[in-house]
């Protein structure tokens, strides 16, 4: 048996983007990085390590919908998309409804539970939505399962939210790509999903998340057996394609292609890789032959000292 291994760099600069600014969706065109011959057995594919700015936000155009009702007039209102915190958030939901004329008398947060507590002139309520679950008003389950209520109401004109206020936003992301399936599952389909890694956020805001490969249990055998463009594809742990904001991201992934023997210098899809080999070589060789020739005056000056 032989083991052919390629290392194979990714830079988002260099790729073809398929979802623009957000430079999660994107694709790369090789020349035959793998093929299929007479030789050939399995491969493998491992992401080794990977570099990816915390350029994304905590509220996104994904989770930044409110749905409310204050007294008898039902509305909703876009947060604007970027990162907040408990402050932040208060005074962008305070704004909001004071100049549209349906002002919430206050809006706290409990510093020791987390919870936010809003009361107003009259009764309101919130409606099930992404953004209303990170207020705390639902539970984040409910909203793939909608088994829950989809209303919360006030009572006395006040309202606490239930869970805890959410402001941790992407906390995984997740490497995907269907040229490079491996086997892999999906809780959220609860089927077979095209994952080739899971690294944990846990920088802050415009900080870099790095992974580095530990062990040989991130090498995956790669499904399909003939491969001439990668696509990648960045998500969240909801499935929802990342925002990079413009920033580029990098990658190196391991390609071990397992062969019943070394295949022959002349196979066609080694040819380049054999050449790419053989030039410096020659190069080094004809160097080394051009130092061989001693320079006349050298010679004589040597010829003197002995």
């Amino acid at each position: 048996m032989y083991l052919d291994n390629k290392i194979i760099t990714l830079n988002s600069l260099y790729a073809t983007r398929l979802n623009d600014n957000f430079n999660s969706n994107v694709v790369f065109n090789f020349n035959n990085i793998l093929s299929e011959d007479e030789t050939f057995t399995r491969a493998y594919i491992s992401v080794m390590n990977a570099q990816f700015p915390n350029s994304f936000y905590t509220i996104t155009s994904n989770n930044n919908t409110c749905y409310y009702r204050y007294g008898v007039i039902d509305d909703n209102f876009n947060v604007p998309v970027g990162n907040y915190n408990a402050t932040t958030l208060i005074a962008e939901l305070t704004s909001y409804f004071t100049g549209v004329g349906r002002p919430f008398t206050t809006i706290i947060i409990d510093t020791d539970t987390g919870l936010l507590t809003f009361t107003a002139p009259t009764n309101f309520s919130f409606y099930l939505c992404p953004f209303n679950a990170i207020l705390g008003f639902f539970r984040e389950t409910t909203l793939v399962s909608f088994t829950a209520p989809n209303t919360i109401s006030s009572v006395g004109n006040a309202l606490t939210a239930p869970f805890p206020l959410n402001l941790l936003g992407i906390k995984q992301l997740l490497v995907k790509s269907s040229q490079l399936a491996i086997s892999s599952f999906d809780s959220k389909s609860s089927g077979i999903g095209d994952t080739l890694a899971c690294i944990v956020n846990g920088v802050a805001s415009y900080g870099l998340i790095q992974y580095e490969m530990t062990n040989e249990l991130n090498k995956n055998l790669l499904i399909n057996p003939n491969v001439s463009q990668i696509d990648i594809r960045i998500t969240d742990e909801n499935d929802n394609l990342i925002n990079f904001n413009n920033i580029n991201w990098t990658m190196a992934l391991c390609l071990t292609v397992e062969r019943k023997e070394q295949p022959e210098r002349d196979t066609p899809n080694l040819i380049p890789y054999v050449k790419s080999l053989e030039e410096p070589k020659a190069e080094a060789k004809a160097e080394a032959k051009a130092d061989a020739k001693e320079d006349p005056v050298d010679a004589e000056l040597k010829l003197l000292q002995s």
